[in-house]
């Protein structure tokens, strides 16, 4: 067999290569090819996404926490307990600290690892999946206001649930500490995507926190949260293709596709907590919280595609006119309702101290895509790519318009693609922890279920006659150059939402291939059941000025997969087999840590612990369904194992005097059974897309280092400076395939982010800067000749470096109100996805012009 593998964490990546369907008809990039033309590999992204001062309570840091606190961390802590940044969501803020960063799409990358391996938790429960893939956690759908506190756990302990890559980020809805007095922050604003505004780029938000006292021994709260997001991007992809000309290798452009990209969400979160404490032995906690929300994408892009069809490097035309010119419109909604109950107590009867609870958490995510391709066949081109960062396609063959484009009365509807699909998720689960405080002893036991229903649909839809471009409404602005060049005009930006209004309202005048939504949808109907059930040990010693805890963890899973497979039977119609697959197995997961006390200010310490991810559904059943159009057949694989992370940090954590914080220290991360997808070329010739477990293992490891100052020693106006730097630099020993040595895909060496603030009197400000240098994104499987070189290269797929800066201030007008106002994206920063050169193959430019800008008020009592 010959096996091509692609690293699983860039799959995701091809939501945004979707449209260079050819990107990787280059040589040796055969895997890669297979995998840009699969549709609903878009799916399988995660979004994910904030970190808080311990204690620094609701919104009065969550709107604007840009007041210095002279309060550090502890020397010995190796959580990241930080003070809010005022941002628009959890990903942006979670950047911001040691490890993270955020990949193209703005999903969470921690030490190289994607969003599906990094754990979430609300208030230390673990959440219902939410995301199509079955292991992540879509928290875009979280606004940060929903929040009293977030914290970045990396040092975990054994009655912890094992976390993929040793991270867990803890969502609080309530403090730790009991409720003391009343507490009511009101806060509000509104803002604008400053180069967008006239198609409706706008926003809101919107707050209440508060927590007071409903007797002596009972505390409540309640936290409400809106807020209405806009972001938007212009974007260029473009397809370089090598290919022999005359004898020799010769690059060749196949397609140009400028697009302009609106993302728009909507959400609302509330949630209610109780606080019961009877007696100074036993305290009860009650949370219910409610998430709703949508995110919308709206993507209007035109295509000059050649179709292969060269004369030369400059002209299209060589077998017949078999290009096209394309103007699509594509609308995609995705809904979240998660209903979060939790219930926990603690108690103690001499010197026994017990801590128990429940919980139940659902997540039902729906989306629907409607993607609306207009087109023009029959095309010729000639085609200038002496800028290969700007290149450009004329149509040579027929009359255009004075801007170069097809009449758009002669553009017509190809189909309308429609993608439906809905994920329901139950996770219920209890745990039960016995510790003798005296004897620093500690053991328990706990168990959660899991219930999946996954439902999927995908339909191509053509109507009844001719369905022109015309028939269609246009939103007012009418049309974009996209990065202000008329060669990169999108000449037609249709109402998506009366697009969609039209298609619901005449279904039954479009025709449909019933047998084809079999083949595309059957196979991704499935529900499975899950049990987790663990039971651990641990306890501590202190010797001195070193303190160590050591525990070892047992989990257990058992689960039951329920799917469908497509097969012919003996009349050669396809009909769908209900398959089972199930597995059981067990691991252990020790712990340890040590705390070290070098000074009264300083301390080094250590911790260990071994992580697992859990191949979901898809990954795991051998269930088969083949590609119409690619002859691609996907198929699951029940041998595979789940991966497993052993993780070691060590920091040095040293502060010299009271307004200085330093800390650095070291991480080194064993990554085993690494799961990547795979192309197998059967015996029958047929090409079978699957998942291995890799052979070798892959060793990630880096240093990582905090500063925080402030300049207090400075005269009375400039005493309110403040510096706060986090560097961290990563490298990895990756073998793919023949190749040893070179970066896991995903990982950035360099990131930097660094943030200036000043206090004065009523008002406070602060400025953040964030560097990621390139990283590659996937590796080419075999090298491939290019002109001007005299060796095959590989032409890997790799993304540029990227920079953001933001702003916000504050100012009180009184005692209890405050103006607040920001801004991010003030560097409209671009970015390029390209195959081993930036300057010669670009496959992807992106560029977010303009700023956002918010203002608001904010209340406090």
């Amino acid at each position: 067999m010959n096996i091509k593998t692609v690293p699983t964490h860039f799959i995701p990546k091809l939501k945004y290569l979707t449209c260079l369907a050819g990107l990787a008809g280059l040589k040796g990039q055969k895997g890669l090819t297979a995998l840009a033309g699969l549709k609903g590999l878009a799916g399988l992204t995660g979004l994910t996404g904030l970190t808080a001062l311990k204690g620094f309570t609701g919104l009065a840091g969550t709107f604007l926490a840009l007041a210095w606190s002279p309060v550090f961390a502890q020397t010995h802590q190796m959580d990241d307990e930080i003070e809010l940044v005022h941002e628009q969501t959890l990903e942006t803020s979670i950047s911001k600290h040691p490890g993270f960063y955020l990949d193209l799409d703005r999903n969470l990358v921690y030490r190289g690892l994607d969003a599906a391996r990094i754990a979430f938790t609300l208030n230390g429960m673990p959440l219902a999946v939410s995301t199509p893939d079955q292991r992540g956690v879509l928290t875009a759908a979280f606004t940060p206001d929903a929040f009293r506190q977030v914290v970045i756990r990396r040092s975990l302990n054994a009655n912890q649930w094992a976390a993929p890559a040793g991270v867990v980020i803890d969502l609080q809805t309530m403090s730790d500490a009991p409720v003391t007095g009343r507490s009511l922050v009101v806060a509000g604003g509104v803002g604008t995507f400053t180069d967008y505004g006239n198609y409706g780029a706008m926003g809101s938000r919107a707050a209440v926190q508060y927590s007071g006292l409903a007797g002596d021994d009972l505390g409540v709260g309640i936290n409400l949260a809106y807020q209405n997001g806009f972001d938007a991007f212009e974007q260029l992809n473009m397809n370089y293709v090598v290919s022999t000309f005359n004898g020799s290798a010769t690059d060749f452009l196949r397609n140009v596709s400028p697009s302009l990209q609106f993302h728009q969400n909507e959400k609302l979160n509330g949630n209610i907590w109780l606080d019961y404490q009877p007696n100074a032995f036993t305290r009860l906690r009650l949370t219910a919280g409610y998430t709703q929300s949508s995110l919308q994408n709206d993507i209007h892009r035109r295509m000059d595609e050649t179709m292969g069809d060269w004369i030369n490097p400059g002209e299209s035309g060589a077998t017949g006119a078999q290009g096209f010119t394309m103007y699509e419109a594509f609308l995609g909604e995705t809904g979240l309702d998660q209903l979060d109950v939790q219930a926990r107590g603690s108690s103690r009867i001499n010197a026994v101290k017990m801590d128990y609870g429940a919980y139940w958490s659902q997540a039902v995510n729906k989306s629907d895509n409607l993607t609306m391709p207009f087109r023009r066949d029959g095309i010729n081109f000639l085609i200038d790519f002496e800028n290969r960062a700007r290149p450009f396609m004329e149509i040579a063959n027929i009359p255009t318009l004075e801007n170069g484009t097809v009449d758009y009365r002669n553009m017509r509807l190809a189909f309308i693609n429609e993608q439906l699909q809905e994920n329901t998720n139950n996770q219920l689960g209890t745990y039960v922890d016995v510790s003798l405080p005296d004897l620093n002893l500690k053991a328990g036991v706990s168990a959660r279920v899991t219930l999946h229903d996954g439902f999927y649909e995908e339909a191509d839809y053509s109507f009844f006659q001719v369905l022109n471009l015309y028939r269609f409404f246009m939103i007012p602005q009418g049309s974009i150059e996209v990065f202000n060049q008329p060669g990169y005009l999108v000449p037609w930006l249709i109402e998506t939402d009366y697009a969609r209004s039209f298609f619901r309202g005449n279904t039954p005048r479009f025709n449909r291939n019933e047998d084809q939504v079999f083949v595309n949808s059957e196979f991704r109907n499935f529900e499975l059941t899950e049990g987790l059930y663990a039971a651990h040990i641990s306890g501590s010693v202190q010797a001195g000025a070193l303190n160590t805890t050591a525990g070892v963890r047992y989990e257990y899973t058992s689960g039951t997969y329920r799917g469908f497979d497509i097969a012919e039977n003996g009349e050669g119609d396809r009909e769908s087999e209900t398959l089972k697959r199930e597995i059981n197995f067990g691991n252990l997961f020790p712990f340890f840590r040590a705390d070290i006390t070098l000074l009264e200010n300083t301390g080094i310490t250590a911790g260990y612990s071994r992580g697992i991810y859990r191949p979901g559904y898809f990954k795991l059943t051998p269930f088969s369904n083949r590609n119409e159009q690619t002859g691609l057949i996907n198929r699951g694989n029940s041998r595979l194992k789940p991966e497993f992370t052993d993780n070691l940090d060590v920091g040095l954590n040293w502060q010299p005097i009271r307004s200085t914080s330093i800390r650095a220290g070291g991480f080194y991360m064993i990554w085993s059974d690494a799961i990547s997808q795979a192309i197998i070329q059967t015996d029958d010739s047929l090409p079978v897309l699957t998942w291995l477990n890799a052979d070798e293992t892959i060793s990630i490891y880096g240093f990582e280092s905090s500063l925080r100052h402030r300049f207090s020693y400075l005269p009375r106006t400039l005493d309110g400076l403040a510096l706060h730097v986090h560097y961290t630099w990563t490298r990895s020993d990756y073998t793919d395939g023949d190749r040893s040595g070179v970066p896991f895909p995903g990982q950035r060496e360099h990131v930097i982010n660094g943030g200036l603030s000043y206090e004065y009197g009523r008002f406070s400000g602060t400025v953040h800067y964030q560097f990621a240098s390139g990283t590659t994104l996937a590796l080419a499987t075999e090298p491939t000749q290019i002109p001007s070189q005299t060796d095959p290269v590989y032409l890997d797929l790799k993304e540029s470096e990227k920079t953001m800066l933001s702003a916000a201030m504050q100012f009180r007008i009184s005692d209890n109100f405050t103006f607040w106002a920001d801004a991010w994206n003030l560097l409209n920063q671009t970015q390029t996805v390209y195959q081993y050169s930036e300057k010669r193959y670009p496959a992807l430019i992106r560029e977010n012009s303009g700023f956002y800008f918010r203002t608001g008020i904010r209340y406090q009592l």
